[in-house]
């Protein structure tokens, strides 16, 4: 079922594979201003300290069935309701904010291009979504990820090379205190950016 989205009454609940809302909060927001008379269905999937490197925990590899196939899921679920309900289900742009875990390991760092280039289409068969806008967000360069430049630079390439897909670059973003994640105004700067 969908769930009309309110600000500080539904935005912080955290249930299995949904975060807290993050930058999506402003897209949404500022998506709506733009475009008044139209309805935007977001669907948020998120799980903390995942790679897109196959891993034993839990990773985003297409062909491993852990958090595609759980994604794969909540969107179908999603997607059927706007059908049930008279809407086209269609995937239309995927924001992707992932890849620290990935900068912590070298060899998942090394693979980071591949491997998100081939969740991309992935992404894009599963859901009949070739023109399906793919807007990564680039990590911050923090000391704490060990191969982050190696990320960072994998983000950018793929974000150059694949069709329909950008990089939002994060690094004028203001931090927590700990200066790894994103305060509130880095969130909503994020979420103007997607």
């Amino acid at each position: 079922a969908w769930e009309t989205y309110r600000a500080s009454v539904n935005s912080a609940t955290v249930t299995a594979g949904q975060g807290v809302f993050g930058p999506e909060g402003e897209f949404a927001r500022l998506w709506r201003v733009a475009n008044p008379s139209k309805t935007a269905y977001l669907v948020k999937y998120a799980v903390d300290t995942t790679s897109l490197e196959t891993d034993a925990s839990s990773d985003w590899d297409p062909d491993h069935a852990e958090l595609f196939s759980l994604t794969k899921t909540e969107i179908d679920a999603a997607l059927a309701a706007l059908v049930a309900a008279g809407t086209p289900g269609l995937v239309r742009a995927v924001c992707w904010m992932q890849g620290e875990s990935d900068s912590l390991v070298e060899a998942s760092a090394n693979a980071y291009e591949a491997n998100l280039t081939a969740f991309i289409t992935a992404v894009r068969a599963q859901w009949s979504a070739s023109t399906a806008k793919f807007v990564v967000g680039r990590i911050t360069d923090a000391s704490t990820w060990t191969y982050a430049a190696t990320v960072r630079a994998a983000q950018a390439a793929v974000a150059a090379a694949v069709s329909n897909a950008a990089i939002v670059d994060t690094d004028d973003y203001s931090l927590q205190d700990y200066l790894i994640h994103y305060d509130e105004h880095g969130f909503t700067t994020h979420g103007a950016d997607y």
